[in-house]
């Protein structure tokens, strides 16, 4: 038996070695195992008549083979070693491996240990804010997602109230994201009636959350108004009730001229997707030009339908109003040229603006994802402005919601080792930037309430 062992450990080492002596030419001291499992582009030499295959991704590295892939085509290819005269890296660079999505990978204990003090320092949120309620019942939304009895009826009690429509609201969304799902339908239909906006616009946001079918009536009224403060929410809530009557007028809503209901309209068809809407934007496609079209890729793009994907490389990414967006959907996919834009954007200096900033971040999370670890650092780098020459006040308000922004970004990546960027802000003197920073860990240790997260942010 033992000389079985010694004979196959003998021919793996000399297949390993076999792979090991194939030529890697374009980067210095590169190897086959740096590659595999990147997005790097190669081009496989082959010993016959020096014939080249290029534009491949190395897959897998076999006993005696290589797996590719071709990205365009999805194709596979396999080489055995014996045929293999070089390996070249196009473009002289290797790209990062991607981060593994939170679907394929449990929690470390050091995460899971993370993931308790954010718990605490939320407990300690929540019992020294009474002066502060917004920071309070942020506090409490995710305490309540973890089980927390008294933050539960902390927010249960706000929803009861009758004489502040908008705080009860306010803590029925709350309770939403913690994961609650029971509401008083008699008190959304006094909400839909009262000749306040606001009440009616946060009414339909919790009309969409909480699935109330029978607001479907209130909420086509509302999408129709001319005011965008109560018909955006309204577009966006008929998606998330499923209302396949409006799709009709949401169609019309993305190509018209008031933009937020157009951004709106787009928002709710992605909700919708399938294949109905697919046909319907295929048939306008041809249609529209400018920001309808554009709106109209980005759907496509968004339900992985063919077209979308197509016209995104090849049309939205060729039009400098639109290709840094474009860059940011495609580079989560790996997309080379969209991360190398990307990286020539972050690299320019830049002004300390918020929507800057939200850019930034967007741009960075979205390179990490596609494969581009050394972004870190820029996520980092924004959690670490301090803005040293502004009152006390406005600096406070500036890191706090550039603390939101990364924050968002982190858990919208949906990768878990984001966790390790958020923990220095844990220790921060300020209770917005360590509420921000302990929603986001929460968000990546948890799915769930990262889900209804961003179906809450997209409601907006």
């Amino acid at each position: 038996m033992k000389k079985i062992v010694i004979m196959a450990l003998t021919v793996i080492i000399a297949l390993s070695a076999t792979a090991q002596d194939i030529p890697v030419t374009g980067v210095s001291g590169a190897k086959l195992r740096d590659i595999a499992g990147t997005t790097t582009l190669v081009t496989i030499v082959l010993k016959e008549r020096s014939a080249e295959d290029p534009n491949l991704q190395i897959r897998e590295i076999g006993p005696n083979y290589l797996s590719l892939v071709n990205p365009e085509s999805g194709e596979v290819q396999v080489y055995l070693f014996k045929d293999i005269a070089e390996v070249k890296v196009q473009g002289s660079k290797i790209e990062a491996k991607a981060y593994v999505r939170n679907a394929n990978v449990g929690l470390s204990p050091a995460h899971t240990q993370l993931m308790s003090r954010a718990e605490e320092e939320l407990r300690k949120i929540f019992n020294e804010s009474d002066a502060n309620q917004v920071l309070k019942m942020e506090a409490a939304m995710l305490l309540t997602s973890r089980n927390d009895k008294n933050a539960q009826q902390y927010l249960k009690e706000l929803s009861m109230q009758k004489d502040n429509a908008i705080t009860a609201i306010e803590a029925y969304i709350k309770l939403y994201v913690a994961g609650e799902t029971d509401i008083n339908t008699g008190f959304i239909e006094a909400s839909f009636a009262s000749g306040d906006r606001r009440t009616r616009a946060q009414m339909a946001i919790v009309s969409g959350l909480y699935n109330i079918k029978s607001a479907a009536p209130s909420l086509n009224r509302m999408a129709n108004e001319r005011a965008t403060d109560t018909s955006v929410p309204a577009v966006i809530a008929l998606a998330r009730i499923n209302d396949t009557d409006s799709v009709s007028v949401l169609l019309d809503f993305l190509t018209g001229l008031n933009e937020d209901k157009a951004k709106a309209a787009a928002k709710a068809l992605t909700i919708f997707g399938g294949d109905e809407i697919i046909s319907k934007l295929h048939e306008k496609l041809d249609q529209e030009k400018g920001l309808s079209r554009w709106r109209i890729i980005e759907i496509l793009f968004k339900l992985d339908d063919p077209k979308g994907i197509e016209l995104m490389k090849n049309e939205a990414m060729k039009i400098p109003t639109l290709s840094y967006n474009a860059a940011i959907l495609l580079s989560k996919k790996g997309d080379i040229a969209a991360m190398e834009l990307l990286r020539q954007r972050l690299a320019e200096r830049y002004d300390i603006q918020i929507e800057v900033i939200r850019l930034r971040a967007r741009a960075a999370a979205a390179l990490i994802v596609g494969g581009d670890r050394a972004m870190v650092s820029e996520l980092q780098s924004l959690l670490r402005e301090d803005f040293p020459d502004f009152d006390p006040l406005t600096r406070n308000a500036y890191v706090t919601q550039i603390a939101k922004i990364v924050g968002d970004a982190c858990l919208r990546a949906d990768v878990r080792a984001f966790i390790d960027i958020l923990q220095p802000s844990m220790a921060s003197g300020n209770y917005g930037v360590k509420l921000q920073a302990a929603k986001a860990i929460l968000a990546l240790g948890d799915k769930d309430l990262r889900d209804r997260i961003i179906i809450y942010q997209e409601s907006e």
